[in-house]
């Protein structure tokens, strides 16, 4: 493994400090990482190589661990130090540092696991660079919000497609509306999501495609695949 590789995993469903508690599931030269954000509304699960005996690690503070991370260099080499098959740190040394990271008691996080089976997504699409950048920009300009919507519609044009509304619906409030094509349609109302977690996922997963489904309850899945991590978010619906 280098640095990079251990940095993308980190980042992932770090989502720039929305996530901080995780539990890593080392099995078979794999991890696995079942996550939720810090308000529950984004859960996700990655999975990547990870050349590591078999064993559960919990990261209490990702922001922290990160931090140590970024300053090695490759080659680098992790030791992980156990007491009775009990993951209690990770010792991460290089040509100029040795750092010790504490990992947490398991029993202190929880894992962000979805409590229902999804049906069939009734719309699929995919967000590419363009929609990624220009998401971001509206945002940028729209600093303040917090919430975002989508809803399905048929342009001008008859193109199926989900309209995006970085903003409040109040008729007198500052907001920004696109559309995206869509690959599989259907007839959807109005669903509201908070932003940041959408804003991180599309600037963490900038230099991949990002499949996107909606499900009839609201719920958004996210996929993206790198080389060397698959990773799913889901975003709960915030209407009341």
């Amino acid at each position: 493994m280098n640095k990079d590789h251990l940095v993308e995993i980190i980042e992932k469903y770090h989502l720039g400090g929305l996530t901080e508690k995780a539990k890593w599931i080392i099995k078979d030269n794999a991890v696995t990482i079942n996550f939720a954000t810090e308000l529950k509304d984004c859960i996700g699960k990655l999975t990547s190589p990870f050349e590591m005996e078999d064993i559960d690690l919990g990261v209490f503070n990702t922001t922290q661990f990160l931090k140590l991370v970024n300053i090695i260099n490759d080659p680098f080499k992790i030791d992980l130090v156990t007491n009775h098959r009990i993951a209690m740190s990770l010792n991460i040394s290089d040509s100029s540092f040795d750092l010790s990271y504490h990992l947490a008691d398991l029993g202190l996080i929880t894992e962000g696991k979805l409590s229902l089976k999804l049906p069939e997504p009734v719309i699929t699409l995919t967000l590419d660079d363009e929609f990624i950048t220009k998401f971001i920009k509206a945002h940028n300009a729209l600093e303040k919000v917090e919430m975002f919507s989508i809803k399905s519609r048929i342009d001008a044009q008859k193109i199926e497609t989900v309209q995006f509304t970085i903003g409040l619906n109040d008729h007198y409030s500052n907001k920004i509306v696109f559309d995206q094509p869509t690959k599989k349609y259907a007839k959807l109302p109005k669903f509201h999501y908070r932003v940041n977690n959408f804003r991180e996922i599309l600037s963490t997963n900038k230099d991949n495609k990002i499949n996107m489904e909606v499900y009839e309850m609201g719920i958004i899945k996210l996929t993206s695949i790198s080389e060397n991590v698959q990773i799913d978010y889901f975003l709960v619906s915030q209407n009341k």
